[in-house]
């Protein structure tokens, strides 16, 4: 997996050739460009559907008839229960047409916490 190297000041900005994140380091360290440059992608991409899935769930639990969907979430097979939460459209960030890929995955361990409470 390449890296492009961007330099500005005493700081090189890292972006791994695969989409979804970037990262600053400072000093000159290669070893740094090949490590943190290739993992700060996936943790990039992982901390913002773990952040949309937070919002998912608190939508989900704002709703007016929130305990009602909450029964009915709880009564649908595992498998269902995403599908549940795009229909509803829980899974879409504010301001947006579409919801992100793998929301609505997420965000349903979420609403299965909430049963457990």
């Amino acid at each position: 997996m390449g890296v492009k190297t961007l330099s500005g000041g005493n700081r090189r900005w890292f972006i791994p050739e695969n989409p979804g994140g970037a990262c600053c380091l400072s000093g000159n360290d290669p070893q740094m460009e090949k490590t943190v440059g290739c993992r700060t992608a996936p943790m990039t991409a992982e901390a913002v559907l773990a952040s949309q899935a937070a919002i998912c769930v608190a939508q989900f639990a704002q709703d007016p008839n929130h305990e009602e969907k909450l029964k009915e979430f709880s009564e649908l097979d595992s498998w269902k229960r995403s599908e549940f939460l795009e229909k509803g459209g829980w899974d879409k960030m504010p301001g947006q047409k579409e919801a992100s890929y793998g929301v609505a995955r997420a965000c349903t361990d979420g609403v299965e916490l909430l049963i457990k409470k």
